[in-house]
């Protein structure tokens, strides 16, 4: 339930910013994006009860933005 409530915060931050691409300003919402995520996958790998199919995926995603976050990094000099 956790990890669904992150997706749909991610996809309205995309449709909010009009998925015109992630600048600089944009690195706190997407390192708070990421933060929110690895709590999620923390929450659902603790629980006992998460399937592969949903710790992959939840893995996945976690590994995404933590490659967003870390290009951005890169790219903004931060």
């Amino acid at each position: 339930m956790l990890l669904r409530t992150v997706v749909i915060a991610g996809l309205a931050s995309a449709l909010l910013t009009g998925c015109s691409g992630t600048g600089c300003d944009e690195l706190p919402a997407l390192r708070a994006e990421r933060d929110a995520a690895r709590a999620a996958y923390q929450e659902l790998t603790s629980s006992g009860s998460a399937t592969e199919e949903r710790t992959t995926a939840a893995d996945e995603e976690l590994h995404g933005l933590d490659a967003r976050v870390f290009d951005l990094e890169q790219s903004c000099g931060r």
